[in-house]
């Protein structure tokens, strides 16, 4: 995926942990290999120039890649348009993309909180996954991922932990970075 911004975008930064390279006007994100019916979400941060009226804004446009194999092998590229919506009501924000955002931001912090306890800051860590909680227990979908992020901070405290644990905690983080659903992406009536 290349994300190729407008003149009116001053500032972009991709808040996925892809790959990511620059190329001439914009910056290519490497998704790696997807497989049939499989959704993969890129979420981009976007500061745009001031705008003088509300109203739909041209931001660039995004280009899509790929291979298809099978029967046969074939390449394609679809080139879709960035248009924004620039207004004053926050409420009109996309609640998907919040969404998206949020899970991304628990991301960081099971990230965060991976790192600390290789340092051995497990008190740290165990914070870093109560924020984690927090900021799921709110998305409808993720209340079990929730509760089980608030269940390994308390682990941490207890000292009931060990490396597959952390092994755990990566993994999940990092599908999440990188727009997979997890194990943990189900809804409580597919849990029970």
């Amino acid at each position: 995926v290349e994300l190729r911004p407008s003149g009116q975008v001053t500032d972009m930064g991709v808040l996925n942990e892809f790959p990511i390279t620059e190329v001439p006007g914009g910056v290519q994100v490497a998704l790696g290999d997807a497989y049939g019916g499989e959704r993969r979400r890129v979420v981009a941060r976007l500061r745009l120039a001031p705008q003088a009226e509300p109203g739909p804004i041209d931001a660039g446009e995004v280009v899509i890649r790929w291979a298809s194999v099978g029967e046969t092998t074939a390449l394609h590229a679809v080139t879709v348009p960035m248009t924004l919506n620039a207004g004053t009501d926050p409420d009109t924000a996309d609640a998907e993309v919040v969404e998206q955002v949020l899970v991304l931001r628990a991301a960081r912090e099971q990230a965060e909180a991976h790192r600390r306890i290789e340092h051995g800051d497990f008190d740290g860590a165990a914070e870093m996954l109560s924020s984690a909680s927090s900021t799921l227990g709110g998305i409808d979908g993720h209340q079990l991922r929730a509760m089980e992020l608030r269940v390994e901070a308390d682990r941490l405290h207890t000292g009931d932990w060990d490396a597959a644990s952390s092994k755990r905690l990566f993994s999940s983080g990092r599908s999440a970075s990188r727009g997979r659903r997890s194990r943990f992406d189900v809804t409580e009536e597919e849990h029970q």
